[in-house]
């Protein structure tokens, strides 16, 4: 279902584990937020979610629909998709 562009670095490599940690450790409420930020659906819609990696960095890095940011570390990546999720999800009501 998750398919990761071939890293560049050691640092996207980390990242891209992180995500399938992430992911894998994510309760049903918060993988169908998830899915709805990257697909725009509750429910997976799609074969395959392609993750990419970015340059954005400073005030620019953010969790883009399709695409991932580099972030530092696993509990890094974890604060900022649960406060972006759960932000976001009064606006999907």
């Amino acid at each position: 279902m998750l398919e990761v562009c071939p890293p560049a670095n050691d640092l996207e490599s980390r990242v891209a584990d992180y995500l399938k940690i992430m992911i894998g450790n994510m309760k049903v409420n918060e993988l169908s937020l998830f899915l709805r930020f990257v697909t725009g659906a509750s429910v997976c819609i799609v074969p395959t979610i392609k993750v990419e990696f970015n340059g954005l960095s400073g005030l620019g890095r953010r969790p883009i629909a399709q695409h991932v940011t580099v972030f530092w570390s696993y509990l890094h990546l974890i604060l900022i998709m649960k406060i972006f999720v759960q932000n976001s999800a009064m606006y999907w009501a």
